[in-house]
């Protein structure tokens, strides 16, 4: 990793691990889950009963923009945060799409992209399944949830070479960064 990169503090990782262990357990919480099918933003109730929320990797600019500024959230400032609407989980949405789903936040001023970065996951949060989300077992979506929205399973790399970050050797080599 380069030191040009930008750096996030111990403290707030440390507080945003937290919070999405703590919104995992929180069952009035819906899961947030990146699936390439379905419509962004939309809400499924799953076999358990937990609501699941499908998004792109919108939500986790989101939160890697917000650890990068040192912001952290309780769980009441989230519940506030997705009544209001306020979490992006969406690039964009088409305007047949908009009736059919709960969530309309994009990802806007929160682009990791727009500010010249590309955001990586080091374990895959690809589900490497075609079933349904809501046939899934439930703790494989809570598995999926805590890869895709932990800031310790991100890095960034200039958009330049984002492309590495696809690479697994190179994603191996930011486990010990």
């Amino acid at each position: 990793m380069s030191n040009s990169n930008p750096k996030s503090k111990e403290e707030v990782l440390s507080k945003w691990e937290k919070l999405i262990h703590d919104w995992k357990d929180d069952h009035s919480l819906p899961l947030i889950i990146r699936k390439q099918t379905g419509i962004r933003g939309s809400e499924i109730t799953h076999s358990s009963g937990r609501i699941i929320v499908t998004t792109d990797n919108s939500f986790s600019q989101w939160i890697y923009y917000n650890v990068l500024r040192g912001n952290t959230f309780s769980i009441n400032d989230i519940k506030n945060l997705l009544q209001k609407d306020d979490i992006p989980m969406s690039f964009a949405i088409k305007t047949s799409e908009k009736e059919k789903i709960r969530y309309k936040k994009t990802i806007g001023k929160y682009s990791i992209n727009e500010q010249g970065w590309k955001l990586c996951h080091i374990d895959s949060v690809g589900l490497k399944t075609k079933l349904p989300i809501e046939e899934i077992n439930i703790h494989e979506l809570e598995d999926h949830f805590i890869k895709l929205a932990n800031p310790r399973n991100m890095f960034l790399l200039p958009l330049e070479i984002g492309s590495l970050g696809e690479i697994q050797e190179f994603i191996d080599e930011q486990k010990y960064e």
